[in-house]
């Protein structure tokens, strides 16, 4: 792998997008401390999604399929928590 091919964000070298997606997943895991697929209330989830829409994740091509699998959602679902999301 050369430097083009390399990816920076949030201070760590990821191989490609999708890696990315899985690593911010990853770090709001490790901050409330439940895996994304065990988020038991409505609010947790709300809490989730707004800290990775504050990364920008869903800006990303099928992100949101990806986060909706490891919240163990429907993506349907998943947009419904956007929209109830605060426009800042």
């Amino acid at each position: 792998m050369n430097q083009s091919d390399q990816i920076y964000a949030f201070g760590r070298t990821v191989k490609n997008m999708n890696q990315l997606v899985d690593f911010l997943c990853d770090e709001v895991e490790r901050k409330i401390g439940v895996p994304l697929g065990e988020l038991d209330s409505p609010k947790l989830r709300m809490d989730v999604v707004r800290q990775l829409d504050e990364f920008g994740i869903f800006s990303l091509r099928y992100a949101a399929i990806k986060v909706s699998k490891r919240m163990m959602i429907s993506k349907v679902s998943l947009y419904a928590i956007l929209r109830k999301l605060p426009n800042v």
